[in-house]
């Protein structure tokens, strides 16, 4: 039987981030070229782009998703093809077990080429003519004539001794065949077991790989992060050196010297449906209210995704301890079913030695009942203990 184990592909890590860095490049030029453009850009969240950053990751997390589907089922057809393998073994078996016991059922004492020789009946259903009919012995009994064979006990002792030569024969060769068949099988148990182990290695070495490509991606977030924090920063007091700046020539000129109301389409005390609209031409910027409203979203956000990360890492070890308990379990399964095999084959070792002793013993009995022998007794009717 052959055992060809199933295992995924190991991934290269260096050529999988880079990948990675040649996406995030793209993405930032994109996002350069849209942030940019004054004509396009456009003030507060882009809830589209933003949108669209969410389809994308769903459908990459969806593709991983289907890839694990796809190798779980791979896992579970070697499972199921080790259970049929296993399963046409033990028929076959089963049926050759079947096979002898019909043979042995089948078959008789009488059938050999020997039989007659060792017939217990032989003597009863050839005995010479009597003189009398009360006469239990012959009288020819007492000579010896023509063809009558008086080395038969010595011929008989013989065949025994071959016939239990025979069974001694067939004893070995039963023992040698259960013997190389107790080999196979431990060595189909060594092979599974090297295959499960590899199997194991292999799933391994691949959350070893996810998690050490997750605690790498985890620590480039925070250097981008952080240089993120520091670029927005900087901005920050970019815009306000700018602003100051601003303020400083607005109070210093009468035209540009307005009021916060003025650059709203309808003033806040209006109850009109176009409360807070700003007028495009008259825009002076938004207020400290509405930029820590915007941050305060954006922060949000980062928490999300933060969760959503941790979530997925705490399902994909789940779904790896949920992979290796079923290979304990399919295990389990197959050595519990090797040691009832092995318990059925010794009973029937069992049963057949106790048949061969029964027949022993009954052949043994039948040969003292109908041997006939004379005995010292009936030489002593004639005054002679010899011939």
């Amino acid at each position: 039987m052959s055992f060809i184990p199933l295992s995924k592909a190991d991934v290269d890590i260096l050529e999988k981030e880079k990948r990675e860095i040649e996406r995030r490049r793209r993405e930032e030029a994109d996002r350069k070229k849209r942030f940019f453009n004054d004509k396009e850009r456009q003030m507060g969240v882009d809830a589209d782009f933003i949108a669209t950053q969410v389809v994308d990751k769903q459908k990459v997390k969806d593709a991983e998703k289907a890839e694990d589907v796809a190798y779980r089922k791979k896992v579970e057809s070697f499972v199921d093809k080790l259970a049929v393998l296993d399963a046409d073994r033990l028929k076959y078996q089963q049926t050759k077990a079947y096979e002898v016991g019909q043979i042995q059922k089948n078959s008789s004492v009488k059938d050999c080429d020997t039989y007659y020789l060792n017939d217990p009946d032989r003597i009863k259903n050839a005995v010479p003519p009597r003189t009398a009919d009360d006469q239990d012995i012959p009288s020819c009994a007492v000579q010896k004539f023509d063809g009558e064979d008086l080395g038969i006990k010595d011929r008989v002792k013989s065949q025994q001794k071959e016939l239990k030569k025979w069974c001694d024969e067939i004893v070995d060769e039963k023992q040698q065949a259960q013997s190389a068949e107790k080999k196979d099988v431990m060595d189909y148990v060594q092979q599974r077991d090297q295959a499960l182990a590899q199997l194991e290695k292999v799933e391994t070495n691949k959350a070893m790989a996810e998690k050490q490509h997750s605690i790498q991606c985890a620590n480039a977030n925070l250097v981008q992060r952080a240089e993120k924090v520091s670029r927005e920063e900087q901005a920050v007091q970019n815009e306000s050196d700018r602003a100051q700046k601003e303020v400083a020539q607005m109070l210093k000129s009468q035209f540009l010297n307005e009021t916060w109301d003025s650059t709203l389409r309808c003033g806040p005390e209006t109850g009109s449906k176009e409360k807070g609209r700003f007028i495009p031409y008259n825009f002076k910027g938004f207020s400290q209210e509405q930029k820590q409203a915007i941050i305060n979203q954006q922060s949000e956000q980062i928490q999300q995704h933060a969760q959503s990360a941790k979530a997925a890492q705490d399902k994909e070890n789940a779904y790896c301890q949920e992979q290796q308990q079923y290979g304990r379990q399919a295990l389990l399964q197959l050595r519990n079913a090797q040691r009832l095999k092995l318990q059925r084959k010794s009973e029937l070792a069992d049963t057949h030695k106790t048949q061969i002793v029964e027949t022993q013993d009954k052949s043994e009995e039948m040969n003292s009942v109908y041997a006939n022998k004379v005995t010292p007794d009936f030489y002593k009717q004639f005054g002679t203990s010899t011939r």
